[in-house]
C-alpha cells in the first residue's frame, strides 16, 4: 500500500482513498470497529475497516484522538488484532484445531 499522507498545509487530505472500498465518515475519516466490521468469533476488531483484514490507525481513523501518543498506542494494539484475524482465518480454513 502506498504511504498515506493525510495532512498537508493544515488541511486534511483524503484523495489517496479514492477508489478504495473502505467506509468513511462525513468528514472523510476512515470508519473502523463495530460501526463497520464483518466480524470474526472472539477477535477484537476495533481498528479493522469495512474491508476485512484492512486496518486503520492514527489520525486517519474516525473518532481517533489526533495525537502522536494515541497513534503509537493504536499501532501497538493493531498488531494483536492483525494476528487475531490471521489466526481466525487459519482456523476457518481448517489449519488450527
Amino acid at each position: 500500500m502506498p504511504r498515506a499522507r493525510c495532512r498537508r498545509r493544515g488541511r486534511w487530505q483524503f484523495g489517496w482513498l479514492e477508489g478504495c472500498s473502505v467506509e468513511t465518515d462525513d468528514k472523510g475519516f476512515i470508519r473502523t470497529g463495530s460501526a463497520v466490521h464483518a466480524g470474526y468469533e472472539d477477535v477484537d476488531l476495533t481498528l479493522e475497516t469495512s474491508v476485512p483484514g484492512v486496518f486503520a490507525i492514527g489520525d486517519v481513523r474516525s473518532g481517533s484522538t489526533k495525537r502522536v501518543a494515541a497513534a503509537v498506542g493504536e499501532g501497538a494494539a493493531v498488531v494483536g488484532q492483525i494476528h487475531g484475524v490471521l489466526r481466525e482465518r487459519q482456523r476457518l480454513a481448517g489449519g488450527l484445531r
